[in-house]
């Protein structure tokens, strides 16, 4: 499935969750804030974190006050930095990998007011890989051709909701990681990370 299935898949779940109001609470809005990632596997202990920005969209849906489901449309910029030596010198590495993610999370909300309600949440995320670039003390090469087209994810996390109808602010911590290799040689590497967020949404 490249980008354009990808894309297809998330607008037609967010068309089915948009549908008449009055079968539950229905919103859409706008959400970002930052990543702290890195890549675990084979070679995992040579990578240390690396910090990048995340932007999207999301809509949401929630069949009973308690239980929801949610699909986001997001860019992640994620990857890992580290630090190569030989006899004489340290070289700074940086992985860059960007991606366009769509996770299709299952809510569970909390409503300790009319107002305000914790979260938890978790799922499947799908995502394509739209940039991939080893930097080596300042040197940049483009390594889209050792790097994966599809990486899949599994989240978990929690957050809150505060509703101040019609507008909807959310917020919320999530880790993920990646169940597919994302090396196309023989090693195996994956993602994982810590996502910080906030976000601003309409209710419907």
């Amino acid at each position: 499935m490249k980008l354009g299935g990808v894309l297809a898949l998330t607008m037609t779940l967010v068309a089915s969750l948009c549908g008449p109001a009055a079968a539950g609470e229905a919103a859409v809005g706008l959400k970002g804030g930052g990543a702290m990632t890195s890549i675990g596997g084979d070679f995992g202990e040579l990578y240390d974190n690396k910090m990048g920005l995340v932007a999207g969209a999301y809509a949401s849906y929630y069949f009973t006050e308690y239980v929801g489901i949610q699909a986001e449309l997001l860019y992640v910029m994620k990857g890992a930095t580290g630090t190569l030596y030989d006899d004489y010198y340290y070289y700074d590495v940086t992985i860059s990998l960007d991606y366009i993610e769509v996770p299709f999370l299952l809510k569970a909300r909390f409503p300790l007011s009319d107002t305000f309600a914790p979260i938890v949440f978790g799922g499947p995320a799908i995502a394509v890989n739209v940039r991939a670039e080893y930097s080596l003390n300042g040197y940049h090469d483009d390594i889209a051709d050792r790097v994966s087209d599809l990486d899949l994810g599994l989240v978990v996390g929690a957050g809150c909701e505060i509703l101040m109808q019609p507008l909807m602010l959310t917020g919320d911590l999530r880790y993920e990681i990646g169940i597919l290799n994302i090396n196309e040689s023989v090693a195996f590497e994956r993602n994982h990370g810590l996502t910080l967020m906030i976000g601003v949404g309409l209710s419907l």
